[in-house]
Formats: structure tokens, sequence, C-alpha cells
């Protein structure tokens, strides 16, 4: 069963270039940001579940067609062994691969000495139906990036993406995103 609860938003704002944050109560209250471009969109959202006793966050950045997206989120606690456990042991990768074509991997580092796992993946046509089942709102093909990374303990994942094809288009615009990216004091430092 999955579920998808988009609650508590906090506003879409479009401005100068400008921080948005969440501070995860359930890591420390770790402050995470990004730097939104000037000319997307961008916005905070929170949602509680009581039976996982867990406050999800989430960051967004969108262009104003739609058709770029730049995502942070928290994970559930029991994903902060589950998820490692599956990236160390390509369970994660044997998983993704059932729905989306996986480009590449490749492991990225934060300042702080962390790290995480990134996984550039494509999205047919024919992949869709499948990939519905999981994450309905997702309904064109694309092309992204998935970071899974911990800090403090908290499991994280960052997701930039963009209609199939049209990743060169947004790279540079998404590296800057990327490079924005905090975890407290940590930056993103870019690929192993």
């Amino acid at each position: 069963m999955v579920i998808v609860v988009m609650l508590g938003v906090h506003g879409i704002q479009r401005a100068d270039a400008r921080i948005e944050e969440f501070v995860d109560t359930n890591n420390n209250n770790l402050t995470v940001s990004i730097q939104a471009p000037e000319s997307w969109n961008s916005g905070m959202a929170s949602a509680t579940l009581h039976a996982l006793d867990w406050r999800g966050y989430g960051l967004a950045t969108l262009n104003d067609n739609r058709t770029a997206y730049f995502v942070i989120v928290n994970l559930p606690p029991v994903a902060n062994s589950v998820v490692p456990l599956g990236v160390i042991s390509g369970t994660t990768t044997t998983f993704l691969s059932k729905y989306v074509t996986i480009d590449n991997q490749y492991d990225v580092k934060f300042s702080d000495g962390s790290s995480g796992h990134a996984y550039s993946i494509s999205i047919t046509p024919e992949q869709l139906s499948k990939l519905q089942l999981l994450l309905p709102s997702i309904n064109n093909p694309l092309d992204a990036v998935l970071i899974i990374t911990q800090h403090q303990g908290g499991t994280y994942i960052i997701a930039y993406a963009t209609q199939l094809g049209r990743m060169d288009n947004f790279i540079g615009t998404f590296q800057n995103i990327l490079n924005s990216v905090k975890f407290g004091s940590a930056t993103f430092a870019g690929p192993l």
C-alpha cells in the first residue's frame, strides 16, 4: 500500500533568489536548506504520520511551466537503517531497476565528510504505467537524479528531474541548486 500525503503547504513564493529551509524535528532539529533560483517557484511542505511517529518535510523548487523540479525530503526513521543497507547490498538498485532505467550510479560527498549515493535514471513512456502504481503523480517520461544521503542520523533524498531528453537544458541550474544544499553546515561537495 502506498500513501501519499501533502499537507501543511507553507506557500509557493516567487521572488529574487532566496533560501528555502525546514528544521527536521525528527533529527535533532537539523536545518536543511536550498537556494531557489530567482525565476523559479519554491516552497516547503510538511505532514505528520502518527502511525510512523514521524513528521515529513520537503523542499521543492520548480520552473514556471513545471518541466523541471528539484526536491529534498526526509524519510521516516525506519529508513535510517534500511535504506543504507539497501544501497550497500544493491537491493535499492534492484528495486529501482524494476521501475526505471538506471543510466549511471556514483557516490557523492559533503563538506563534513558524509556521503551519499546517486542514481541517474530515465523513465520511458513504457515504464510509466508500472511507476504510477507507486507514484501516481508522475505522469510524463523524465530524466532524473536521485541522491540518498544521511546527516546526523537522518536519511534524506535529493531529487531533480526534467522531461525525458531535456536534462542538458537544466543541468547548470540543477548544479547551482545542488551546490546550495545544506544539511546544517554541511554542503554538497561533489562526486567522490
